[in-house]
């Protein structure tokens, strides 16, 4: 999905494509940052050469070359990068130094002698890099002849010739270049973007295509992606409208407190919609759709029997984007509810409608995600079959309404809660992106972002251990209590079910009320996420069973205590109850 950027500071260019990315003049601390420190090696067997000074053949045996990097210095000339590093101290040691001569009749006798160490003070590396597309993939090409200097001292026992050492020099130079030239542009491209794509967020799988590039005192990298739908779903098959949608180029304007900036298009976020609804992202166990057939049951003259609802959506959603507002528009839902009366299987409603939802995109610092909220829903019927037996078609229409758009409210709010706008931090290799701040604009949704190194002291990679415990417990509803214990400050959000179904979406309360399973043996399981994602692998546990209910109260052994007006006319007993665990 995303790639990582370094940019100069004035962002004039633009590209085409789905995802737009950008980075700040902070961007180039962190890539200069990222190659500081950083120690290149390299071994050759032997480094060899021919009719040096009066030998056929002189060579190095066992070249071994450290190269540590002291600090680095990017820029931006019109369509390249350039780059000036500076070395410390390059060195090697333990090697020999030999040479052949065929010739009889001459001074120049075959030899081999130690060749104790040398060291190259003062190195320096000038090099330009030029951004292109290949084959979809981003590259960087050295340009022009990159100019590498620095002083070199060695430590030989014997040399029988000034141009051999002339030689030694020489190869250790092109050694030491050819290695920086083959490293840099390697490391600088993994910075850049092009092994940093996020193949997969949430549930769902991304394929990434480069698009578009841009250089003009900035780069710019403009790419398209495809999306599947790996959650449980039911695919969808004979549609063939295609996504829509906006796909402007966008300009990135402040943000120089962040590194980087990624913009995703209204065409693109239909596109991946697009995708994921193909792929069953709104297919839907009847669930709370069974009370259709309670508001269908109350309106027919007769009884029906087996009932059982069919809901469908004939087109994928379509999002529209403005400045601080997203409409997503749901057209051709058909829900259909069919029955047996007197024995005969009987369509008793067909309907169709569109259903027309207003949403927000926003950061919530308290989970550390993208929060995805509908805050208003609006339902425009258009065919309403009522089997002759339903009494009052009009009201029900009206209440099938009121229905669905409190259904759309809730169902569909969570099942896009799987989509990835989840989680304001991605991992790529061992760099960090942290989103800061999200903003909604004419055709378009941007971000801004912070890069980190793994080894940077803000960053967190160890999981929080959560512990639980059924504070309260009635017989229609229990109440469960939890905290988090993580080794960096920062809030903590909390995720819990029951018997292994699905997690519930993380939230920032310290407890849940939860309606009360039916009889038999439970499990339940509390796990904690950190700001910076990290999931406790070992969720706190409690095993418990619900008994039938008695008609004298009795506590729960493992529950706060009862007030006097409390009562729970069930037995609950808890067998195992977690607690917070600290790994090793």
């Amino acid at each position: 999905m995303l790639s990582f950027l370094i940019m100069n500071a004035a962002v004039a260019a633009t590209v085409q494509g789905g995802v737009q990315v950008a980075a700040f003049p902070s961007a180039l601390d962190f890539a200069e940052n990222r190659l500081k420190g950083e120690v290149f090696s390299v071994y050759r067997e032997e480094a060899t050469g021919e009719d040096v000074a009066c030998f056929d053949e002189v060579g190095i045996r066992d070249l071994n070359v450290e190269v540590p990097i002291d600090n680095a210095e990017f820029h931006f000339d019109e369509d390249t990068i350039v780059i000036n590093i500076h070395f410390g101290l390059v060195h090697g040691e333990d090697m020999v130094l030999f040479g052949i001569d065929d010739d009889t009749f001459d001074a120049c006798p075959s030899f081999e002698t130690d060749f104790y160490s040398f060291s190259l003070e003062s190195g320096r590396l000038l090099v330009e890099l030029a951004p292109s597309m290949v084959e979809g993939r981003l590259d960087l090409e050295v340009r022009g002849n990159p100019s590498f200097t620095g002083d070199i001292s060695t430590d030989i026992e014997n040399v029988p010739d000034t141009l051999i050492l002339a030689f030694i020099e020489d190869r250790i130079f092109e050694t030491v270049e050819g290695l920086i030239l083959e490293k840099v542009p390697e490391l600088t491209t993994a910075l850049v973007g092009s092994s940093l794509y996020v193949d997969k967020i949430g549930s769902l799988g991304l394929d990434v295509q480069l698009t578009d590039l841009a250089v003009d005192n900035t780069l710019m990298v403009g790419m398209d992606v495809d999306a599947t739908w790996l959650g449980d779903g039911c695919p969808i098959s004979g549609v063939a409208d295609g996504p829509t949608g906006r796909d402007p180029s966008v300009d990135f304007e402040g943000g120089n407190d962040s590194n980087l900036g990624v913009a995703v298009t209204e065409y693109q976020i239909n596109r991946l919609f697009h995708g994921a609804w193909e792929d069953g992202l709104f297919c839907f166990e009847a669930g709370p759709l069974n009370e259709v057939i309670e508001v269908v049951g109350d309106a027919l003259s007769g009884t029906a029997e087996n009932s059982e609802v069919e809901l469908d959506f004939k087109y994928s959603p379509h999002f529209e984007i403005e400045e601080n507002r997203i409409t997503l528009t749901i057209e051709g839902l058909h829900l259909a509810v069919y029955g047996e009366l007197d024995g005969e299987s009987r369509a008793l409603i067909g309907l169709d409608a569109d259903i027309v939802l207003e949403a927000e995109i926003r950061i919530d610092p308290e989970i550390s995600s993208f929060v995805f909220s509908l805050v208003n829903a609006e339902l425009e019927l258009d065919t309403l079959i009522a089997d002759p037996l339903v009494q009052d078609p009009d009201g029900l229409s009206e209440r099938l309404a009121i229905f669905l758009e409190g259904w759309a409210m809730d169902s569909l709010a969570a099942r896009m809660d799987n989509v990835p706008l989840y989680g304001n931090m991605f991992q790529a290799s061992d760099i960090f992106l942290r989103i800061d701040e999200i903003r909604a604009q004419a055709g378009a949704v941007s971000v801004l972002g912070s890069l980190y190194n793994a080894d940077d002291p803000e960053v967190d990679t160890e999981a929080p251990d959560t512990s639980a415990r059924i504070a309260s417990a009635t017989n229609t509803q229990l109440t469960v209590q939890w905290t988090g214990e993580d080794n960096k400050e920062g809030p903590l959000a909390y995720s819990w079910r029951i018997d292994y179904e699905s997690w519930s979406p993380w939230t920032s309360d310290s407890g849940e009320s939860m309606s009360t399973p039916n009889e038999g043996s439970h499990v339940l399981e509390v796990r904690a996420r950190d700001a910076w994602l990290n999931v406790d692998p070992t969720p706190s546990m409690i095993v418990f069973r619900v008994d039938p209910p008695f008609e004298k109260a009795k506590g729960c052994g493992c529950a706060s205590t009862p007030t006097p007006r409390q009562t729970i006319p069930w037995v609950f007993m808890c067998m195992v109850l977690g607690v917070s665990r600290r790994r090793e």
